[in-house]
């Protein structure tokens, strides 16, 4: 499901820096983004809020090392529609895959699956059948709403709490770390800047932005948060499969949240 994608890198991937604050490197993709850097055609996303760092309890570390295991699948990619799980050469680990490559059907499978399936069925057959209908969902709705096809634009990348800076008044003094910067679909910048918990960013974005969301990019936010829950009890699978050892509640956790 969903295949369809081969990494693709910062060309060069050259040290230099570019921008004072920002981590950009000089790439004709760091280019591109500068003619859009008035921030009409990029996706915000999940925002911080004043107070402790989110790093400072526990619950805050819960938070941020969520957020890093979301940033660990998506990150450092480019997927201009839901991304599928495959084997990345050099890490051994999840990564998305580009269609670009190859044109689009729909009907592709997710990758790196099956050996993961299988040695759950060994121990957790019900959930390992789950995990099989999760995934067979999942492809029904990118072929019932377009997702490989939804309009695609520049977005950050990696709107997390730790990119988002606010003055000590409380009033936002600027986002950083622009190097994951990259084009994709504005609902799934949305998504991984897990809309979810923070259901009025959706809102807050139309009304401030000179060019809203369509109808058909509002109506995508849906379908592709079951997309990432599916595409996390895909990484369970993936690390499950290597380690020998599955995080069961993880991947529990992400059907539920599926609606598996």
């Amino acid at each position: 499901m969903i295949r369809g994608i081969i990494e693709v890198a910062w060309p060069g991937r050259s040290p230099v820096m570019v921008g004072s604050g920002f981590s950009l490197r000089r790439t004709p993709s760091a280019t591109d983004l500068r003619r859009w850097r008035d921030a009409q055609h990029t996706a915000p996303g999940r925002v911080r809020t004043r107070g402790r760092p989110h790093g400072g309890d526990p619950a805050g570390r819960r938070r941020v090392a969520r957020q890093r295991q979301l940033a660990s699948v998506d990150g450092r990619r480019r997927a201009p529609h839901p991304p599928a799980v495959s084997r990345t050469p050099d890490r051994g680990r999840p990564h998305l895959r580009d269609p670009s490559a190859r044109p689009p059907d729909g009907a592709r499978e997710f990758q790196g699956s099956d050996r993961g399936v299988g040695l759950l069925r060994r121990q957790r057959p019900e959930l390992a059948d789950r995990a099989v209908r999760a995934m067979a969902r999942a492809k029904e709705l990118v072929s019932e709403h377009g997702l490989l096809e939804l309009p695609r634009t520049i977005v950050h990348g990696d709107f997390a709490s730790w990119n988002v800076h606010f003055d000590d008044d409380g009033k936002l003094a600027g986002v950083i770390d622009f190097d994951l910067a990259h084009v994709d679909s504005r609902s799934w910048e949305f998504v991984i800047a897990r809309v979810d918990l923070a259901p009025g960013l959706v809102d807050g974005y139309q009304r401030a932005t000179a060019y809203p969301l369509s109808g058909r990019e509002l109506g995508a936010i849906g379908p592709l948060q079951v997309v990432l829950q599916v595409l996390m009890v895909m990484a369970g699978l993936w690390d499950g499969q290597r380690s020998g050892r599955f995080d069961e509640a993880m991947i529990t956790r992400h059907l539920v949240a599926a609606g598996s």
